[in-house]
C-alpha cells in the first residue's frame, strides 16, 4: 500500500513537461518495447490508434498521423515537444492526474504548491520507486529540453537545408517523402485540425438537415396521396350505394324477382309468419355489406352519414 500512495504521490506532482516524459515510459511498458531509450513513429501510431475515435474531442487523435511527421524515432525530448504541441497526445494522462489531486488531498493543495524553485526533472523508471537503491549526489537530474521542434515552430522559421529534410524523411511513407510545409512536416497543426473538423461538423449537420427535410416531405406527399385515394374511393362507394338504393332493380332477373316477391302460391297463410325484412330490404342490405366488404379491401374508414 506504501508504494502505491508512493507512485500516485508522485504523479500528482508532475508538470506538464515531466507527465510527458512520464507517458513516454507508459508507452514503452505497454508495447513491451524493445527499446529504452526512443519510440519508433510506428509504435506511436499504434498506441495512439486507441485515442483516434474518442468521442471527446479533446482526447481524440483524429487527424493527427505520425506518418506525416518528419521524425521515424523519438526520444523522450521529441515526444516531450510533440505532446506540447499537440495536446489532445497527453490530455488523458492529464485528466487521469487531475482526478487523482482531486482526492489526493485536494485540488488546493496542488495548485497551492510552490514552484518558483522548482524545475523540470528528469523521469525515469527510478522515479515511481521509493527505494531506489541510489543516491544523486547533486539532487535529481535535471531534464534537458531539445527546443528542435518548438523553436522552429514558434518562430516561423523559413524552410532551408532542403538536402538534409530529403535524407530525413526519404524513408518516410513508403519512399515517397515528406514536402517540407512546416517543422511539423505534412501534420496539420492542431488550431488547423480545430478548422477541418468544425467545416466537417457544418457539413455533417447541414446533410442531416437536409435528409430529414427530404424525409419529411416525402412522408408528407404519402400521405396527400393516401388521403386522396381514399377521399375517391369513398366518394365512389358512397355514389355507389346511393345509385343503389335509389334503383333496387338494377342487378338483372335476380333483382326484379327479390323486388316483386314470391308468388302468390308460396305467400303464407297466416301473415304473422311472414319475415320482419322486405325483399328490398334484402338487397339493399347485401349491397351495403359488399360496398363496406370494398371499403375495407380499400382500406378505407368506414362513411359516415349514409343511410344503409
Amino acid at each position: 500500500w506504501d508504494d502505491f500512495l508512493w507512485i500516485l504521490l508522485r504523479l500528482c506532482s508532475l508538470n506538464r513537461v515531466e507527465i510527458a516524459q512520464a507517458l513516454f515510459l507508459v508507452i514503452q511498458r505497454e508495447l513491451a518495447s524493445p527499446r529504452k531509450h526512443y519510440l519508433t513513429a510506428q509504435e506511436l501510431q499504434q498506441y495512439f490508434q486507441f485515442y483516434k475515435e474518442c468521442p471527446v474531442r479533446a482526447f481524440s487523435t483524429q487527424g493527427f498521423d505520425f506518418a506525416k511527421l518528419p521524425l521515424a524515432r523519438y526520444y523522450a525530448g521529441d515526444f516531450a515537444e510533440l505532446s506540447q504541441r499537440f495536446g489532445q497526445l497527453i490530455n488523458p494522462i492529464l485528466h487521469l492526474q487531475r482526478a487523482i489531486q482531486e482526492h489526493l488531498p485536494g485540488v488546493e493543495f496542488w495548485d497551492g504548491v510552490d514552484r518558483a524553485e522548482s524545475f523540470c526533472r528528469k523521469i525515469s523508471h527510478d522515479f515511481f520507486l521509493m527505494y531506489t537503491g541510489r543516491v544523486h549526489l547533486r539532487g535529481e537530474p535535471p531534464f534537458r529540453e531539445f527546443c528542435d521542434l518548438l523553436a522552429p515552430d514558434a518562430l516561423g522559421a523559413i524552410a532551408v537545408n532542403e538536402e538534409q529534410w530529403i535524407l530525413r524523411t526519404s524513408a518516410s511513407r513508403g519512399g515517397q517523402g515528406l514536402r517540407q510545409v512546416s517543422v511539423w512536416g505534412e501534420q496539420p497543426p492542431p488550431e488547423v485540425i480545430d478548422k477541418i473538423r468544425r467545416r466537417l461538423d457544418e457539413e455533417e449537420a447541414e446533410a442531416q438537415r437536409l435528409a430529414e427535410e427530404a424525409a419529411a416531405a416525402k412522408a408528407a406527399a404519402e400521405a396527400k396521396a393516401q388521403r386522396e385515394k381514399w377521399r375517391r374511393a369513398a366518394m365512389l362507394v358512397q355514389a355507389e350505394a346511393a345509385a343503389e338504393l335509389d334503383n333496387p332493380l338494377d342487378e338483372g332477373v335476380e333483382g326484379a324477382e327479390l323486388a316483386l316477391g314470391a308468388p302468390k302460391e308460396a305467400w303464407p297463410e297466416d301473415p304473422m309468419d311472414a319475415e320482419e325484412t322486405s325483399p328490398v330490404t334484402d338487397l339493399a342490405e347485401r349491397r351495403r355489406r359488399r360496398a363496406e366488404e370494398e371499403r375495407r379491401a380499400l382500406g378505407v374508414p368506414a362513411l359516415v352519414g349514409v343511410a344503409p
